[in-house]
């Protein structure tokens, strides 16, 4: 069974949600990042990794071009770090939810075939579209992972 797009899309807000609410409780630990800048972390992967990537996917495959081939990508964490250290969590927050709305609505202008387009990842190897919104959940929750830990066992594991 596949999953629907439809699906993926209301899973994109509902974790963004459940980060920012993670957040909101989560405390600094020395030696890791603050909230905030988890949250900033997530913001710059969608709008410099996820959305770039899909429309890439999706030009390939309109145009009938090969499946583009991505590396690994991660944002900076310096300037992460330089870019939201004087926000506050509330304007990380909403820059967040601003940035998967983007997302969704991104997703949501998709025809029902482009949902088939590929990539090739050097370390998952080839993907559908599913499968690469599938990896961005993934991600949420290795962060909001962090973010319930460190509350809850004070950075301690």
């Amino acid at each position: 069974m596949s999953i629907q797009p439809r699906v993926l899309m209301v899973e994109l807000v509902m974790s963004a949600d459940r980060l920012i609410e993670s957040a909101r409780t989560a405390t600094t630990v020395p030696g890791q990042w603050p909230p905030t800048i988890v949250l900033g972390h997530l913001c710059d992967n969608d709008r410099l990794n996820w959305s770039l990537r899909i429309d890439a996917m999706v030009t390939a495959r309109r145009t009938q071009r090969p499946a583009p081939h991505f590396e690994w990508y991660e944002p900076e964490g310096d300037l992460t770090q330089t870019r939201y250290q004087n926000h506050s969590l509330d304007d990380v927050a909403a820059a967040l939810m601003a940035s998967r709305m983007s997302l969704v609505t991104q997703l949501r202008q998709l025809e029902p075939q482009d949902w088939q387009a590929t990539a090739v990842h050097d370390i998952f190897g080839d993907i559908e579209l599913t499968e690469l919104i599938i990896r961005l959940l993934a991600h949420d929750e290795e962060h909001r992972a962090s973010l319930v830990l460190d509350a809850s066992l004070g950075g301690n594991l």
